[in-house]
């Protein structure tokens, strides 16, 4: 396997990129940033209401373990798989839109077909019209306008690690009206650009 500038990986599988690195002591748990925009620059606003994806982690340096987007001076997480209360959350979502979120639903798959030691999370919504996941956009020049931050990954590490990249394969990702978008992921971040035509390679290197 070898990876590019940007983080972009090629292997006999899936097309892996660096969605972040961790960093922590053996026993702790590191945060990863889950980050999008979209492609504002020379096309018109194009953002995703869904998308799905791969994780990708070494058993022997760090398992997944949650998400995570508190809210309210930490009080609500409604992204964790626990309730503050210990319970488990049985319908993950990102923050309600009384909090400044989204509110979509969030479904993880700790067992994916066809690969070993990842997980596949979906973000959707069953709301019409659909918000977009995030409302951030790069603007002319490549620049983030508005908060790309969507939610994050938490990780326990089974040894101490410092800046160990933390790999995703990208599925898809759909608009409001349901049309497929083209994918990439740069500089650690997720964008999303024009409607990708049938048949296209819809995740960019």
């Amino acid at each position: 396997e070898t990876c590019n500038d940007q983080g972009v990986c090629e292997s006999a599988g899936p097309t892996k990129s660096v969605i972040c690195t961790i960093s922590g002591d053996a026993g702790s748990i590191a945060d990863c940033a889950f980050r999008m925009a979209a492609d504002n620059g020379i096309t018109s606003e194009i953002s995703a209401v869904a998308i799905s994806y791969l994780v990708y982690y070494d058993p022997s340096k760090y398992t997944f373990s949650d998400l995570s987007c508190p809210i309210f001076n930490g009080a609500v997480n409604t992204c964790s798989k626990t309730l503050m209360n210990g319970s488990p959350n049985i319908d993950q979502t990102l923050p309600p839109s009384f909090a400044g979120g989204p509110g979509h639903k969030l479904f993880v798959n700790s067992n994916p077909d066809d690969c070993t030691n990842c997980i596949k999370i979906l973000i959707y919504t069953t709301v019409v019209p659909a918000n977009p996941i995030s409302t951030a956009t790069l603007d002319a020049s490549g620049n983030v306008v508005g908060n790309d931050l969507v939610m994050t990954m938490q990780f326990a590490l089974v040894q101490g690690l410092t800046n160990d990249a933390v790999n995703i394969s990208l599925i898809d990702a759909s608009d409001k009206d349901g049309n497929f978008l083209t994918l990439k992921v740069v500089s650690e971040r997720i964008i999303t650009g024009q409607i990708c035509p049938p048949g296209n390679t819809c995740v960019l290197p």
